[in-house]
């Protein structure tokens, strides 16, 4: 299989998260698949974390893609390859914690997002050559 595809399937499901926790955070009445399903819509004084949330995961997106050289590379490639480890590890951790959690409908909805979203990094950061990247 074509590793571009991999990292493509890994950025659309990381690309589905971001729209959701943008939803969210623009006050969409669908937290409760978050926040141990407790609120259905989140406060105004919360939303400002939801959306630097966003902004760090549209972040990780990018390089996600650059990582499995979709887009063109706009960091030096050992810089790109630390932050791709950086947020392998960080929605690897994500997903142990809502695995974890009392939430059932996030489980049903983020973890397999958050999966396929960490599968991807770790897939480009141990398939892709570091000298290219």
């Amino acid at each position: 299989m074509n590793p571009q595809i991999i990292t493509l399937v890994a950025s659309i499901a990381f690309a589905i998260q971001i729209v959701l926790y943008f939803a969210i955070a623009c006050g969409a009445p669908i937290a409760y698949i978050t926040l141990s399903g407790n609120k259905r819509q989140i406060g105004k004084e919360a939303r400002g974390a939801f959306f630097a949330s966003v902004i760090t995961q549209a972040i990780a997106l990018v390089i996600l893609l650059q990582s499995g050289f979709i887009i063109p590379q706009i960091l030096p490639g050992i810089i790109t390859r630390i932050i791709a480890v950086f947020f392998a590890l960080f929605l690897s951790f994500s997903a142990f914690k809502i695995i974890c959690g009392p939430n059932a409908l996030e489980k049903k909805t983020i973890l397999p997002l958050t999966l396929i979203a960490a599968a991807g990094f770790w897939y480009t950061i141990t398939n892709f050559p570091m000298e290219a990247a």
